[in-house]
């Protein structure tokens, strides 16, 4: 006949003993938790060293590709400006421009020579 009992068997001391020696099996030792420790530690360190170098690249990128865009259109005002300069510099245009200032044609020149009283202010 078997007993029915309201509480189960509680283990024996055997059975507790290799609980604690399986347990004890899984513990680390003092010395290989600081290597585990320093490992992860270093592990971390490398990755937060590679983040700030990834993320330093990035932005320096980013700057030469706003420096080239920035080269890109003072190129392009050069190249207008040096046609402005073409265009200004035509004999037409300055024909135009003397006209519109009422200057006139000179006919006669008379030259000043160095060693004259007229050179020297005299």
């Amino acid at each position: 006949m078997t007993k029915f009992h309201r509480y189960p068997e509680l283990p024996s001391r055997k059975c507790s003993r290799i609980r604690t020696a399986e347990r004890n099996r899984f513990r680390i030792p003092g010395k290989t938790k600081m290597i585990r420790f320093l490992t992860l530690g270093g592990i971390i360190a490398a990755a937060l060293v590679y983040l700030i170098s990834v993320t330093s690249v990035s932005a320096q990128g980013f700057q030469i590709t706003t420096l080239q865009k920035r080269i890109e259109e003072v190129q392009r005002d050069n190249e207008k400006m040096e046609l402005r300069v073409a265009e200004l510099q035509a004999g037409a245009t300055i024909q135009e421009a003397a006209n519109r200032l009422g200057l006139v044609e000179t006919r006669d020149v008379t030259y000043v020579e160095a060693d004259s009283a007229v050179a020297f202010g005299e």
